[in-house]
């Protein structure tokens, strides 16, 4: 599977063989606890929930600052993090968690909203 450096929607699942995230770089990751960073409550929880119905352990942040002290705590396997966000936007977030060598380096998806 060299050259992967995505993955389908069917093969990212909580555990066991078929639960493998394919990440560029890495070839292969048990993915179990993401932690979900977005200021707005209604699209973190509509995301959160979905990922719960799928079998995953999620944690939710509401801002950037609020998502560090979450890393350090929970060590999540996996970083959603939302892009515009007030005070500490996602992109600020990933180069602090990146340059910090006491909080775990999980792969990072991020997302936004913004139109157009």
């Amino acid at each position: 599977m060299s050259g992967d450096v995505g993955a389908s929607a069917d093969s990212i699942s909580p555990s066991g063989s078929e639960g493998e995230f394919f990440h560029k770089g890495i070839d292969r990751m048990a993915t179990k606890h993401i932690l979900v960073v977005d200021d707005m409550a209604v699209i973190r929880e509509l995301i959160a929930q979905s990922l719960r119905t799928e079998g995953f352990n999620v944690t939710t942040a509401a801002s950037g600052r609020d998502a560090i002290g979450q890393i350090r705590e929970t060590r999540p396997d996996l970083l959603l993090l939302d892009i515009a966000m007030p005070e500490m936007d996602g992109l600020q977030l990933l180069r602090a968690v990146r340059s910090d060598a006491t909080l775990p380096q999980p792969p990072v998806i991020l997302l936004t909203a913004l139109d157009g």
